[in-house]
């Protein structure tokens, strides 16, 4: 069964009234009441002028003083409810109200306030009538109708605190330096805008150094990354090297990079950190002579370093030295650019013998004139057994008898070493000499 507008108006005029709570409308389900676009609808100081044939079923109008559903913004105490709400509608809508009806809220700042069954909006591009007391809309689009009121706009305002790392982007801006200035504006679920700042602080990121020490061959280096700036403390990475305990990186020979980051989580990262390989070091060393006789001097000369240091700390490279009996292994160690190798050298110190002078050449050695060598110098032997070195003959004494007469008789025996008798003494007898 379908009502005609006039009918309407006729009931709705018996059933006007300012009351806390007043039913205005009441649709019986399943019953249709349908109004022709353009034609205005008057429901107890409310109007609605639908922009298109409009049709309410099943649903009834109540007016409060209060909202069912929570606005989120403050409202006048004059509420229209359709419960259940209503098909979408799109037209116009006009709401009367009492100064007493505003509930502190500014009266220049009505706006109309719906909420469509979910969610409420308020239209901002609502009019306000003062002096006769009415607040409308004339692009509404599409809306079901379920609460109806007038509000205010509340806006939010807020601070946002960032703590960012040399630059901040915010809403298309970018910003490289502190600031608590910038606004950003939102409209919140009821239509009124809100007002965020943006509180700012930059933060610089810390300044990173590297020192480095080269790698010997086959061997590494180290990496010393050294921050400044920022916010203490750090916290490092070096790919591919390892920390160890006394606050710098051991490295084999290649490129690097680290990242440093400091409290702010604000990060730096330096690249082109070269750990040197410095080419393997041979030491060469040449000596005077390799065998010695005991006392002789010897000289070691080294090659292939920038210094030299002999484990003998008697030994200079290049200076002359007496090296011990026997055997001897020296070491040296050449260093160039911080690293080393090592050398060894051998000497042989053969032990030195007491040669005699043999100046008759007769194979015996006189005791009394020596020559130390190692081996046999040129007239002299190894025995001292020459008694008389001037004579070939002789090497030991030989038996002589004593006849200063020269009769051939002897006043007794004599050893003297000569290879013939001298004056006085004769090799040969004929007995004794009663009277020599």
């Amino acid at each position: 069964m379908k009502k005609n507008l006039y009918t309407l108006t006729c009931f709705l005029l018996g059933l006007l009234s300012f009351k806390t709570q007043a039913q205005i409308i009441s649709v019986t389900p399943g019953t249709d009441f349908s109004v022709v676009a353009s034609t205005v609808i008057t429901a107890d100081s409310m109007d609605l002028t639908p922009a298109s044939d409009f049709t309410i079923n099943g649903s009834s109008l109540i007016r409060r003083n209060v909202a069912i559903n929570i606005t989120g913004s403050p409202h006048i105490n004059r509420v229209y409810q359709f419960s259940p709400a209503t098909n979408a509608f799109s037209g116009a809508l006009k709401m009367f109200y009492k100064n007493a009806d505003l509930n502190g809220i500014a009266e220049s700042s009505l706006k109309l306030l719906i909420h469509n069954g979910s969610s409420w909006s308020l239209y901002n591009n609502s009019s306000v009538n003062t002096a006769n007391n009415f607040v409308q809309n004339n692009s509404l689009s599409g809306l079901s109708l379920n609460e109806i009121t007038a509000g205010a706009c509340s806006p939010n305002t807020g601070d946002t605190l960032v703590s960012a790392c040399v630059s901040f982007v915010w809403y298309g801006n970018t910003y490289t330096s502190s600031t608590n200035s910038p606004t950003h504006t939102f409209t919140n679920v009821s239509g009124c805008d809100s007002v965020v700042t943006l509180n700012l602080i930059i933060n610089a990121p810390p300044t990173v150094s590297a020192t480095t020490t080269d790698a010997c061959f086959g061997g590494t280096g180290t990496i010393t990354v050294t921050p400044s700036g920022g916010t203490a403390p750090y916290s490092f990475s070096l790919l591919g090297a390892y920390e160890n305990n006394a606050g710098y990186w051991v490295a084999y020979p290649g490129s690097y990079y680290s990242k440093v980051t400091d409290a702010n989580q604000c990060s730096t990262t330096i690249t082109g950190i070269n750990v040197v390989e410095h080419p393997e070091i041979t030491i060469s060393v040449s000596a005077s002579s390799t065998s010695v006789c005991e006392g002789s001097m010897v000289t070691l000369t080294s090659t292939g370093a920038d210094s030299f240091t002999w484990s003998d700390a008697g030994i200079t490279d290049g200076s002359p030295f007496a090296p011990s009996l026997g055997s001897n292994y020296y070491t040296v160690t050449g260093t160039t650019n911080g690293c080393s190798n090592t050398s060894i050298q051998t000497i042989t110190v053969t032990p030195s013998l007491i040669w005699y002078l043999d100046a008759d050449s007769d194979g015996f050695g006189n005791p009394s004139l020596i020559q130390h060598a190692c081996s046999q110098p040129v007239g002299y032997v190894s025995n001292n057994s020459d008694c008389n070195d001037y004579d070939a003959g002789v090497h030991e004494p030989v038996l002589y008898y004593i006849d200063a007469d020269q009769d051939g008789f002897d006043a007794g025996i004599e050893m003297i070493c000569s290879s013939t008798p001298i004056e006085g003494f004769s090799s040969t007898t004929n007995g004794s000499d009663c009277n020599d």
